[in-house]
């Protein structure tokens, strides 16, 4: 029961909305009544509607746990944040003052001064090589982000001659992602991906490749801004879903899910997933797609993120994060699937492989211009993107 329990205030647009409460069975989310009497009060999520008392049971639980890092990123985070364990109330009380979107979390009554403290080339490389033993960085210049997903991030503010640390939950500009051993060569992989989908004319986060010293890094325009540089509120297809699971086989959202159950279903969407599919990228899941509410601007599809050819990585299980029609594998995608597909999703199945016709068309036709710029593709072109693109436009 909501009241019964500690609690976290819940703010949207750095207004105090509600409160996060942690009781024994699980956590319980509540409006503040005075927001819920604003004629402009937004709710968190379908998931959460505008409403006195409690929310559904483990809802809350299941969309904020959306908020927080995920697998040995969420351990480290864990380890270096005074956080009693990894639970989500427990995460959130430590990091929830940086999070996706509009949404921050912090302790009632605690004071933390947002502020941005310059960043040198130097403190950034410092801070990239030690970034796993120290992911919330050192000494008072403390981190406060928490960014949903297993890939190592962290954000920046861009400034006119250089780079700032956001500090206190100031709000930040840029998410950096630094090259992984693991997976060499991956932030020219997702530069490229990125890159493609806007000369394909699909909305894209704007993305470059920059050395802080001697560690390259893809930094990514954040795209839950707006022009002004405030924060948008947005969740992602899991969340908006109420599913732990991003992975379809894994109870996870199916594309007929996402099309039909967020609100946001259309061709718009139907450009991302197959998108997707050209490039061979067979992770994009449920926490891939997200649903922006601009404030005064309804909703809308967020534009392509996280876009990475993973079949250049043999070591990575195959198998799509959704089916296409019945086809689990990316090759094994053909018109009956794409067809099968987007009658699921209440797509016209002609016009959907009209609209994937027209699309591989531009990727294609991007891909030769970047060639011819000096893009180095290679990687994309011993997935059998070749054969892709044929078959899509033949």
């Amino acid at each position: 029961m909501a009241g019964t329990g500690e609690q976290l205030d819940v703010f949207l647009h750095g207004e105090r909305i509600g409160k996060l409460w942690k009781t024994r069975e699980s956590l319980v989310f509540t409006y503040e009544q005075a927001y819920l009497a604003r004629p402009d009060a937004t709710a968190l999520s379908n998931r959460l509607p505008l409403r006195a008392g409690p929310s559904a049971w483990r809802e809350a639980g299941k969309w904020f746990d959306g908020l927080l890092p995920e697998g040995e990123r969420r351990e480290r985070i864990a380890r270096q944040a005074p956080a009693a364990s990894m639970s989500t109330y427990s995460m959130l009380r430590a990091i929830g003052a940086e999070c996706a979107g509009a949404v921050q979390v912090r302790v009632p009554g605690e004071r933390r001064r947002a502020a941005k403290e310059p960043a040198s080339t130097e403190e950034i490389e410092e801070y990239i090589r030690r970034m796993d033993q120290f992911p919330l960085g050192r000494g008072e210049k403390r981190l406060t982000l928490s960014l949903a997903g297993v890939q190592a991030k962290f954000v920046l503010v861009r400034e006119k001659n250089g780079w700032s640390w956001p500090i206190g939950g100031y709000v930040s500009t840029h998410i950096v992602k630094p090259e992984q051993e693991r997976f060499p060569g991956l932030v020219a992989n997702e530069h490229t991906c990125m890159e493609t989908a806007r000369r394909a004319g699909l909305r894209a986060a704007n993305t470059r490749v920059e050395r802080f010293g001697s560690c390259e890094a893809l930094v990514v325009e954040r795209f839950d801004r707006n022009e002004d540089g405030g924060r948008v509120h947005q969740e992602d297809f899991a969340q908006a879903l109420g599913t732990r699971g991003k992975y379809q086989r894994h109870g996870g959202p199916s594309l007929k899910d996402c099309f039909t159950r967020t609100g946001v279903g259309g061709w718009d969407l139907w450009d991302q997933a197959m998108f997707a599919w050209i490039i061979g990228d067979e992770d994009k899941h449920a926490k891939n797609f997200s649903i922006q509410y601009p404030a005064g601007e309804g909703y809308r599809l967020a534009p392509v993120y996280d876009a990475v050819c993973t079949l250049a990585y043999p070591e990575l299980d195959r198998g799509m994060a959704m089916r296409i029609g019945k086809a689990w594998q990316v090759r094994e995608v053909d018109a009956k699937a794409v067809r099968n597909e987007a009658e699921k999703c209440g797509l016209p199945p002609d016009e959907a492989i009209e609209r994937l016709r027209a699309l591989a068309e531009r990727v294609r036709d991007a891909l030769e211009e970047m060639k011819g710029s000096g893009w180095d593709l290679g990687f994309l072109e011993t997935t059998g993107l070749d054969a892709r693109l044929e078959s899509s436009c033949g």
